[in-house]
């Protein structure tokens, strides 16, 4: 039980007691001061008319005289009883009234009861005694003034009660409870991670030092965590960054091509541009190290200008002294061209007199899994010498034909669409006890006319082009929810960042939840780290009410996008999945090990289980289980595996 409750419950009974005690005392001192003037009433009655009727007692033709005296006296209502008897006890007189009480409540009567008292007086003549008068008071006017002030009695002790209670629960809740409810909920986001001050500061001393301790404790807690933090960050930055420019560097960006060129499951296209700064070494002889760097400097922005006017993802690296990469994906041949001659544009602009070579020269090339790094990397050197004797300064290195074209995509998608039939293969993540976490299930999706697989990296690329992605998604996540009913696993979704922030698609899919509400325990939701620097605050609204039908978090390529951890608080997701190109060949590269290990703990610092995937090798694995990865996925530890295709009606 709450203090609150423990507080309140004793005031009340405390005060019920005294409630109930005021109640009684004030009614029994009533009872008995009424019984007290009854008797005293009864008794001065008798006297009085005693001496009044004396006169004419001992004579019959009198006796006329003294019962009009009597009932005069009677009528008034005060008595239950008169009677006049004679000197041998013979009744001579007699009045009586009966004592209805029924306006009064029985158990009132039989509660508080009054006794009816009696008072006699003896009739004398000179010495000679005459008879006797007795005097029976009437109850029933004391009872009607017993319940009266019963009644009020008890009106004006609720009364007090009621704001006795007002007064006992605005200290409870006001002044004690919510405090304290305050100090409880901070101790709950502190342990999310959620290092929040409490603005009220109460005034009563003893709860104004517990809250004030408490406030002192989450600003420490932050501090340190967002030391630990910073320091990740740092080391992130002391190992993929260039000092320069602040892009990723060389390493940076070898993990990330390697990583688009290899994930098979992502079935990553799209170009690779290769821009070179003609004149750094002429700079540098002629104008200092500080001039070439302030040249490198606005080559990088005229790069970043020109990629953001037109698309929102894209990465930058740069290379070694004088060469830049930029990564678009999902863009299609003529938005690369289109792309060529930005950078172009935007490069010539900041020509100046010294660049007696040149501003930049521009290569590109189409990059997807079919290709290996050395082919790109070969490609697009092609098309960067080619550049740099052309006028127009850019050049993409000659493709061949593509394997569809963009309307025999459109009828593909379509056809896949309609049909609405996909089959999964499942590959498990496995915990460091040996046990499955649950299993990433990807989409395989069958061409309608041959009955053959279609490639997943070119259906998944093309279906963004053609802004098909979202109907894909709405296919594979039916199917995947009839799917994961009835085999009562627990699975991996993926779902396309272009979906995720889609307001019709979020509602379609909260409405399938609905449906499935029973199988949502069972889904852990796989999203893309870049949706973590598209709209923070829309994805942990979505995020948030996932969860609520039961459905894990997943975030997946963690360290891809070099996306800030500070955003991992706000999403609290409950899985990190550490993208693999900091898992290859871990154990002998030792700037990804001080970035994996910060992760880990920063991420166990949240209550996030993190996990590795692409995981190839027992030495790869044996470093992960040592830095306390709690989850690994790879050919190593369980390869993929066909599940039964399911048709959705």
């Amino acid at each position: 039980m709450s203090l609150s409750k423990q507080l309140g419950l004793g005031f009340f009974f405390v005060l019920l007691i005294v409630f109930v005690g005021s109640l009684w005392m004030n009614t029994q001192n009533t009872r008995a001061f009424l019984q007290q003037q009854l008797s005293s009433h009864a008794q001065d009655t008798a006297t009085s008319l005693g001496l009044s009727i004396t006169p004419y007692v001992g004579n019959e033709e009198d006796l006329p005289v003294i019962e009009t005296m009597i009932n005069a006296i009677f009528d008034r209502g005060d008595y239950q009883a008169i009677t006049l008897r004679d000197i041998n006890n013979q009744v001579l007189i007699e009045k009586k009234r009966s004592t209805n009480t029924k306006e009064i409540p029985a158990w009132f009567v039989d509660l508080f009861p009054i006794n009816a008292p009696s008072a006699s007086t003896e009739l004398n003549d000179g010495w000679a005694m005459q008879g006797s008068l007795n005097v029976v008071s009437n109850p029933v006017p004391g009872y009607q003034q017993l319940w009266t002030v019963a009644v009020q009695s008890f009106i004006v002790t609720v009364s007090a009660f009621i704001i006795a209670l007002i007064f006992v629960w605005f200290l409870v809740k006001r002044v004690i409870s919510q405090p304290i409810n305050r100090v409880v909920q901070q101790a709950k986001a502190i342990s999310k991670k959620q290092f929040e001050q409490i603005d009220e500061i109460p005034s009563t001393t003893e709860l104004r030092t517990f809250v004030q301790s408490i406030n002192t404790m989450s600003e420490k807690l932050f501090l340190m965590f967002k030391k630990l933090t910073n320091q990740s960050e740092e080391y992130r930055r002391f190992a993929y960054a260039d000092l320069v420019t602040g892009v990723g560097n060389r390493r940076a960006f070898e993990l990330a091509i390697n990583q688009l060129l290899s994930n098979r499951n992502e079935s990553t296209e799209g170009y690779l541009f290769l821009i070179r700064a003609a004149s750094l070494k002429t700079i540098h002889n002629e104008h200092g190290g500080q001039a070439g760097d302030n040249y490198l400097k606005s080559v990088c922005q005229a790069v970043k200008d020109a990629a953001a006017a037109e698309y929102e993802h894209f990465s930058i690296f740069r290379l070694n002294g004088s060469d830049f990469a930029l990564i678009i994906e999902n863009i299609r041949p003529a938005h690369a061209k289109a792309m060529g001659r930005l950078l172009s544009i935007y490069t010539k602009r900041i020509e100046k007199s010294e660049h007696t070579d040149g501003v930049a020269f521009i290569g590109a090339s189409q990059f997807n899994v079919e290709l290996n790094y050395k082919e790109l990397m070969q490609r697009v050197d092609s098309a960067l010498i080619s550049a740099e004797q052309s006028e127009q300064r850019w050049q993409l290195a000659s493709e061949g034909e593509l394997a569809h074209s963009n309307e025999e995509w459109r009828s593909t998608l379509e056809q896949v669409i309609e049909v609405g039939k996909a089959d999964f293969v499942s590959q498990a993540i496995i915990s460091k006890t040996g046990n499955t976490l649950y299993s990433e299930w990807f989409a395989r999706l069958t061409d309608k006319k041959t009955q053959e697989s279609l490639p997943m990296s070119q259906i998944v690329p093309a279906s963004m082009r053609l802004d098909y992605a979202i109907a894909l998604d709405k296919l594979i996540v039916q199917n995947m929810f009839v799917s994961a009913s009835q085999m009562g696993q627990k699975v991996g979704l993926n779902l396309n960042r272009i979906s995720i922030f889609d307001k019709h698609f979020i509602k379609w899919f909260i409405d399938k939840l609905d449906v499935y509400r029973s199988t949502c325990p069972l889904i852990v939701l796989e999203i893309p780290e870049r949706a973590l620097v598209h709209d923070i605050d829309s994805l942990a609204e979505f995020a948030k009410t996932v969860k609520s039908y039961g459905i894990d978090i997943c975030v997946e390529h963690f360290g891809a996008q070099l996306a800030g951890i500070t955003h991992l608080r706000k999403l609290m997701p409950d899985y990190l999945k550490i993208d693999g190109r900091f898992i290859r060949d871990i154990n002998a590269h030792v700037d990804n090990q001080l970035f994996v290990k910060s992760l880990i703990n920063i991420a166990h610092g949240l209550d996030i289980r993190v996990l590795a995937e692409m995981v190839e090798n027992d030495k790869e694995l044996g470093w992960l289980m040592d830095a306390g990865i709690d989850g690994v996925q790879g050919y190593l530890v369980a390869q993929p595996k066909e599940i039964k295709v399911v048709t959705t009606n």
